[in-house]
């Protein structure tokens, strides 16, 4: 290692990326944070409210009775599974899945990170969310 006037530096030498990925590299989890994160603050600019209910639509795709399977226990999570659609141009039975649920985004990453594990547990593939930029959704029964 080199050395300065008034101090030395040291330092070791890792030959392969394993220090790297056990203690700077992000989780995949903390991507997925800070890429919800960094969409709700475009949001939020766009004058969207973060605590106020609104309509988030979460994507799912994969093998049609996996997706069914997914509908069961999302809507035992009051959700809106009424979207559920063969995708075009395949013929292996592949079948996307929007779900629905009026939450306030400050509540999104929880409920994404729920929808990653559920994914991995059905066989499907979570592919994200979206909301539309109208005003928030009002509570049933309210004004």
């Amino acid at each position: 290692m080199s050395e300065h006037a008034d101090y030395e530096i040291d330092g070791a030498e890792y030959f392969d990326w394993d220090f790297y990925n056990q203690h700077i590299r992000p989780t995949v989890e903390t991507l997925q944070y800070v890429e919800d994160r960094r969409t709700i603050g475009e949001l939020i600019k766009k004058g969207v409210d973060p605590s106020g209910n609104r309509v988030i639509d979460f994507y799912f795709t994969g093998p049609m009775n996996c997706v069914v399977a997914t509908v069961r226990i999302l809507d035992e999570r009051y959700y809106s599974t009424e979207d559920v659609r063969p995708l075009p141009d395949t013929d292996d039975g592949t079948a996307a899945l929007v779900a629905h649920k009026q939450m306030p985004l400050d509540a999104l990453h929880v409920e994404a990170m729920s929808h990653r594990v559920l994914a991995a547990q059905q066989g499907v593939i979570y592919d994200g969310w979206g909301t539309s930029l109208v005003g928030a959704t009002p509570e049933p029964g309210g004004v």
